[in-house]
C-alpha cells in the first residue's frame, strides 16, 4: 500500500465504471482521488497524456493544493476504486505545501 493510502486509511471509497468521467478539465475541484484499483486515462485539451494504474497514484492533487479548476480530465478505462479526500490540503505533508513545491506544481499545471 502506498504511503498516501496509509495516511488517509479511513477516507471514504468511491467506485467508477469504465467510461465514467472522474475529473472534468476546467471544473471546480478540490477533492483528492487516490487510486486503489483500476486504470484511468488523463486528457488535457482532449488529448491523451497518459494512463495510470499504479495503486496509490494521486489524481486531482494540483487543484486540491492550488485551489484552481481541474487542469485535466480523468476517465476510468475500467472499473476503478478510489479513496477520496475532501479536504486534501489538510492531510498533505507540510513539505508538499511548501512555497517552492507549490511553484513547481503551478509550473507543471499551467505550462502550455
Amino acid at each position: 500500500m502506498s504511503k498516501l493510502l496509509e495516511l488517509v486509511g479511513d477516507a471514504p471509497e468511491v467506485q467508477f465504471a469504465g467510461g465514467d468521467v472522474i475529473i472534468q478539465e476546467g471544473a471546480p475541484a478540490g477533492d483528492l482521488f487516490l487510486l486503489k484499483s483500476g486504470e484511468v486515462e488523463v486528457l488535457r485539451d482532449q488529448m491523451s497524456i497518459g494512463r495510470i494504474s499504479k495503486e496509490g497514484s494521486a489524481l486531482g492533487e494540483i487543484s486540491a493544493l492550488l485551489g484552481v479548476p481541474a487542469t485535466a480530465t480523468v476517465v476510468a478505462l475500467a472499473p476503478c476504486t478510489f479513496a477520496v479526500v475532501k479536504d486534501a490540503a489538510s492531510v498533505m505533508p507540510l513539505a508538499m505545501r511548501s512555497r517552492w513545491r507549490l511553484r513547481g506544481i503551478w509550473r507543471v499545471a499551467f505550462r502550455g
